[in-house]
């Protein structure tokens, strides 16, 4: 994947990484194809991928919740 290094994309990555903008405007603004792409654009570019919401680490952490307190089978 090869994408331009102008203005508009660094700050579409930047704002994408720190939770400025949707993982589907970050893609539409780069015009790259999925999720993955915009990944490897991340790393190209030196941004971290943005936090997770709130929702999701309340999720996760439920998860585990349930997981970590099932009963033991023998």
């Amino acid at each position: 994947m090869t994408m331009s290094r102008d203005a508009t994309g660094i700050d579409a990555l930047r704002n994408y990484s720190e939770g400025r903008l949707s993982r589907g405007e970050a893609i539409q603004m780069l015009r790259i194809r999925d999720y993955a792409g915009l990944l490897v654009a991340l790393g190209d570019a030196g941004f971290p991928s943005p936090p997770n919401s709130q929702a999701v680490v309340d999720a996760d952490n439920n998860a585990f919740d349930i997981i970590w307190n099932a009963p033991r089978r023998s």
